[in-house]
């Protein structure tokens, strides 16, 4: 079981609207629930909606989180890869949209478990 939690929040000082987060799971991971249901799945794509989000500029917004619970399949020995964008657009027009990306790796690592059979007489 591999356990995915996404922090977000606008770091910006104005109100985000139309923002989306999308996480672009690794091949070979099957996701067994999420803490918020995603807006959109496609294959390992999943989008969530998040709609407006206050600013966190002098702690006015509240910081959000999306749990994703996944089980991992496949073999060992193998690098993961996930990938995060959010997407959003502020509400003057003389701002920019900066999306914001992040990614992470994690190695799947061959476990082998050795468990000697001990015989004793009595």
């Amino acid at each position: 079981q591999l356990v995915y939690k996404i922090n977000y929040w606008n770091a910006g000082n104005m109100l985000a609207v139309n923002v989306y987060l999308t996480d672009t799971l690794p091949a070979g991971l099957s996701v067994d629930e999420t803490s918020i249901p995603p807006t959109h799945i496609t294959g390992q794509h999943y989008v969530w909606s998040l709609g407006a989000l206050t600013p966190t500029f002098g702690s006015i917004g509240v910081p959000g989180q999306i749990v994703i619970t996944t089980t991992v399949g496949g073999p060992g020995g193998r690098l993961l890869l996930n990938e995060v964008n959010a997407t959003g657009q502020p509400t003057s027009s003389t701002y920019k949209v900066f999306p914001g990306d992040y990614s992470l790796e994690t190695w799947v690592r061959i476990v082998t478990l050795y468990l000697p059979i001990i015989t004793k007489r009595y």
